[in-house]
């Protein structure tokens, strides 16, 4: 009786033995085991075309948290999820499930999609939305950035140039250096947008490198260091002003084509009259005066400046004076601007020693 006792004690002791040794797997060397997952953020409201990013951690048996990589999902299609836990919120409004899952385990969090009322950044509007210009011309590029509602959100631009067509600054001033196409590049945090960029052919700004004026009652007095220059006709004493302004355009390749070709000056004051540019055919020199001035015969009508405004520059159009200076330099002699003798009247016009010297705004290809 007392053997079969004994025997029956150390049966107990084995299987209580065997079964808390094998039954618990954390110890002895046991594997861990996955009992839960954690999904952050628990809840979350996102705009319409906005993202979220998720993450997950697991809990183990051995009470160990630990990062994973679950296989995301997203119920109600309210969006999409990829496989690093980001979030893209569809067009609508709705409310639905992010869930994580992994081997027999999952866990999932809410996820509302909302039309708007938040700071989020969903879009960026660029203006313009496309653009054409020369190389060395200039423009100006806005942002504004809006929420999925298309209410104004604040943002910080930065912008890029790609194509290698131009470069662009912290505000937007974009600047074309090469002819070709690219596009303009805004972007605040993950959200960006791209607008189309041309440049075809050149763009040049020249500013007179040498102006006077002569006048009629002062024959022998040169005016090279004035900073305005006068151009008028008074019948009653034949008083005569007349301008002289010369350009260097010698940048342009002789091979090229040109546009167009602008001459345009600042008027401080004027009478509401047509005052008349002609192609100097003859050398001259800054200092010339009334009596020593070339001769105007066979001077050639450019164009007419007709009753010009005054506080701005005036714009007269020079176009084939300009090409013709470019195909054979040696014709230019510069601009002579004149008052017709068919009625009184003058213009003053401010020289190449101010701040609003007189230029030609050229294009060509």
């Amino acid at each position: 009786m007392k053997k079969n006792l004994f025997y029956t004690f150390i049966l107990i002791i084995f299987a209580y033995v065997f079964f808390v040794g094998c039954g618990n797997n954390n110890g002895g060397g046991g594997t861990a085991t996955l009992k839960q997952i954690l999904v952050s953020p628990s809840s979350v409201t996102v705009n319409i075309s906005g993202t979220q990013k998720f993450s997950a951690l697991g809990l183990y048996s051995n009470n160990t948290v630990a990062s994973i990589t679950p296989t995301w999902s997203v119920s109600n299609t309210c969006g999409t999820i990829d496989s690093t836990g980001k979030f893209y919120a569809g067009s609508v409004a709705c409310t639905g499930e992010v869930r994580a899952s992994l081997e027999t385990i999952s866990a999932s969090v809410t996820v509302t999609v909302s039309t708007g009322g938040s700071s989020q950044l969903s879009s960026i509007e660029v203006t313009p939305s496309s653009y054409n210009g020369r190389v060395n011309q200039t423009r100006t590029f806005t942002a504004v950035g809006r929420n999925a509602s298309g209410e104004v959100v604040a943002m910080t631009p930065v912008w890029d140039v790609t194509g290698g067509v131009g470069t662009i600054g912290a505000t937007g001033i974009f600047t074309a250096t090469a002819t070709g196409s690219g596009t303009v590049v805004c972007t605040s945090g993950e959200v960006s947008r791209s607008v189309p960029v041309t440049i075809e052919g050149y763009y040049l700004i020249v500013t007179a490198e040498a102006d006077t004026y002569i006048d009629s009652a002062n024959p022998t007095t040169e005016y090279s260091t004035s900073t305005e220059l006068n151009i008028s006709y008074i019948d009653l004493t034949t008083h005569i002003q007349d301008s002289y302004i010369s350009f260097d355009v010698s940048a342009i390749n002789s091979s090229k084509t040109i546009v167009k070709a602008t001459l345009e000056v600042y008027v401080t004051s004027a009478s509401l009259k047509t005052y008349i540019l002609k192609k100097i055919n003859n050398a001259w020199i800054p200092t010339i005066t009334y009596a020593t001035k070339p001769s105007t015969t066979g001077y050639e009508y450019v164009n007419s400046l007709d009753n010009p405004s005054t506080g701005r520059f005036n714009s007269v159009s020079v176009t084939d004076l300009i090409s013709g200076w470019v195909t054979l330099p040696v014709t230019n002699k510069g601009i002579y601007i004149c008052k017709p003798t068919d009625s009184d009247g003058g213009m003053v016009i401010l020289s190449s020693k101010s701040s609003y010297k007189p230029r030609l705004l050229i294009t060509y290809q």
